[in-house]
């Protein structure tokens, strides 16, 4: 009996705020994220904003930085100070390239730091990395999980290519290296939430059954 595995996205359905005040990259980040099927919700200045991420909660805020009433710094700021929403991730969107402006987002917490003009597929690469990345488990828990699916599974006759998968995933990486190794970062990342969210079923019915070694769906 193998564990199924979706065809769909980890990431579908989720919620992505959008900040932005200008129509034509509202529409592009739109497209953009199209494939992901989520709810998006649409903030024109940094006080929408803010009442939008409170009322919501969305998974995801994609925040610009030139803003009317507050700026996405401004708006980020106020974010991480409030306990409702300073775990919302933010990845600003933004004409501003200085690096001065990039250490500044990275210093609010920002997951990411996208500049203008966009590539769709980059963005919407980067948006399913983030929302992945609020998949995982801690630490802790990768690697007893690991440790766990290691025992069970090495009796098993597995697919070559979940082996390879299984023993470059070992929980003692950090997820940044992860990204870091892999040049397909978001399908092995999804990988590797699928292994501990659908994988570990089988490894908890003490080696039933294998492992499907299906990828991540298309995006």
């Amino acid at each position: 009996m193998r564990a199924a595995v979706s065809a769909d996205p980890i990431t579908k359905r989720g919620k992505i705020l959008i900040v932005e005040d200008n129509y034509f990259f509202v529409a592009l980040l739109r497209d953009a994220l199209a494939g992901l099927e989520a709810e998006v919700f649409v903030a024109r200045n940094g006080i929408e904003a803010l009442d939008l991420a409170w009322t919501h909660q969305p998974d995801l805020i994609l925040l610009d930085v030139i803003l009317p009433e507050e700026d996405g710094f401004a708006v980020a700021t106020i974010l991480r100070g409030n306990e409702r929403t300073r775990g919302i991730p933010i990845i600003f969107v933004t004409a501003r390239v200085d690096l001065d402006d990039r250490k500044r987002g990275v210093s609010l917490g920002a997951v990411d730091y996208i500049t203008k003009p966009l590539n769709p597929p980059d963005v919407l690469m980067r948006v399913r990395r983030a929302l992945l990345r609020l998949q995982l488990p801690p630490l802790t828990s990768r690697l007893a999980l690991t440790a766990k699916a290691q025992e069970v599974l090495a009796g098993l006759r597995l697919a070559p290519a979940l082996r390879e998968k299984l023993t470059l995933f070992d929980g003692r990486h950090t997820l940044e290296s992860i990204l870091a190794a892999r040049e397909d970062d978001v399908e092995f990342l999804e990988f590797a939430v699928r292994l501990l969210r659908t994988g570990m079923a089988a490894v908890a019915g003490e080696g039933a059954g294998g492992v499907s070694s299906g990828g991540p769906g298309a995006s």
